[in-house]
């Protein structure tokens, strides 16, 4: 079985297939300065829950975004798996789009693993919208070259620095307001913060369309994507897993590397 690890910046995401079925998945906060065994302790303990034994695991692919974790992860895979793990860059694997961009290997682990998936599954002309720490749009034409990416503030990054740089306004969480006009400071706070990030999604989209010209299929993922699912009507797709699909995929175009 394979075991497709992608490292973010706040959480790391740990799943394992059986040829193209995923069969389990997790999820630990990203901490640097955890061990190899440590690592390996978490993933035992996670393996449990669903019945599957490490010893089944004779692979890995791993994405990173924080590249001073890869040593350790390294070290579980030559320590536990027995294997050399397949680091996904933008270099030299075989993929099924093409990095069209100046400098290619600036291109995140993580958005390659979403193009990947998100061009096998829904073909070209493609948004992937991923809501992660950063929220990324990635864009995809209709032979799978990889026109480019738009970068803002992840809407959890925006509410913990409102919360960070002001004296009086708390930490909260990010739920889906009742109304728009807050009565409380927390209701206003998430009114703001949800009903102005609709916002941003709505006019990057939009500005994407505009000089994209083709009609675009749009796809959402990552942690935070069901959350505005409902109240932005041009998330047609709503994709989880799509990164780690991406990495898997990416294992058997390369399997034998």
């Amino acid at each position: 079985m394979l075991l497709a690890i992608d490292v973010g910046n706040t959480n790391i995401v740990f799943a394992v297939f059986d040829q193209e079925e995923m069969v389990g998945k997790w999820r630990m906060a990203t901490v640097r300065g955890k061990t190899s065994d440590e690592y390996m302790v978490f993933i035992i303990q996670m393996l449990s829950i669903t019945k599957l034994d490490y010893n089944q695991i004779n692979s890995v692919i791993i994405a990173t975004v924080v590249p001073n974790l890869l040593f350790d992860l390294k070290n579980l895979c030559k320590d536990y798996f027995r294997c050399k793990p397949l680091i996904v860059h933008g270099n030299s694997l075989n993929l099924n789009i093409k990095l069209t961009q100046e400098k290619p290997h600036e291109v995140g682990a993580d958005l390659i693993a979403n193009a990947v998936a998100g061009y096998k599954n829904f073909g070209g002309d493609i948004i992937i919208i991923d809501f992660g720490t950063a929220t990324t749009f990635q864009v995809i034409d209709d032979v799978g070259n990889y026109v480019g990416v738009v970068i803002a503030p992840g809407v959890e990054l925006i509410s913990n620095s409102l919360s960070l740089e002001t004296a009086k306004l708390p930490k909260i969480s990010i739920e889906t307001p009742e109304k728009v006009i807050g009565n409380t400071t927390v209701v206003a706070m998430q009114s703001g913060i949800y009903w102005g990030y609709v916002g941003l999604i709505e006019k990057i989209i939009n500005k994407i369309e505009q000089e994209y010209t083709q009609e675009l299929k749009i796809i959402a993922t990552g942690g935070m994507a069901s959350l505005f699912k409902n109240s932005i009507m041009k998330l047609e797709y709503l994709e989880p897993d799509l990164t780690m699909y991406g990495l898997m995929y990416i294992y058997y175009m390369n399997k034998s590397k």
